[in-house]
């Protein structure tokens, strides 16, 4: 195997993630962590060093996303309506900024190879929402009686859903942010204090 010289600027967390998004898209998820090695230039021994398996490389762009997130959300508006939209908005701008083929490739790997490891509720996207919304019911702006893990699970559904529905209709004339942001809307007028 010919070893390659890793950029500076390329970490090799990095270029494992970016051979293994290469591979997704040309084989699905049917690709081995030897192909991986294979198309980095780094040996087995060396995946091992950074991921225990093909599936918490998998998880590596989930936690892309969250980073994604955290940084866009910085200068989010703190009232909590408006903060729901801009988390609904910041999960499908990450969407759109990846592409639906690559999005696609993500959701087709997670059902084909059963990962299961992601825990909703210990992700920043479900904390960001779960916070959101007891922030909005503790400042008197969403209902007190609210079941507020059932809400966040819910918001988190209604996202996924237009994700998914985007990657269905391969963007073709398709807002994902637009519905998103509506869908989020919708469900929070169901909750606000009246």
């Amino acid at each position: 195997m010919a070893y390659r010289v890793i950029n500076e600027n390329e970490s090799t967390r990095e270029l494992l993630v970016k051979c293994a998004s290469e591979l997704l898209r040309e084989k699905g998820s049917a690709f081995t962590i030897r192909e991986v090695c294979a198309k980095a230039g780094v040996s087995v021994g060396t995946f091992y060093t950074y991921y225990k398996n093909k599936n918490e490389l998998i998880l590596e762009r989930l936690n892309r996303r969250d980073r994604f997130m955290i940084e866009e959300l910085k200068n989010a508006p703190t009232e909590p309506e408006a903060r729901m939209i801009a988390i609904a908005a910041s999960y499908i701008d990450y969407s759109l900024e990846r592409g639906v083929v690559s999005v696609r490739d993500v959701y087709h790997s997670m059902l084909l190879n059963g990962v299961t490891t992601v825990n909703d509720r210990e992700t920043y996207l479900y904390r960001e929402l779960a916070d959101t919304i007891a922030a909005g019911v503790a400042c008197g702006a969403f209902i007190p009686e609210l079941d507020q893990q059932q809400f966040a699970d819910t918001v988190l559904c209604a996202l996924r859903g237009v994700n998914y529905n985007w990657c269905y209709y391969s963007g073709e004339g398709f807002d994902p942010k637009e519905r998103a942001c509506h869908a989020v809307s919708l469900l929070v007028s169901a909750i606000r204090k009246r």
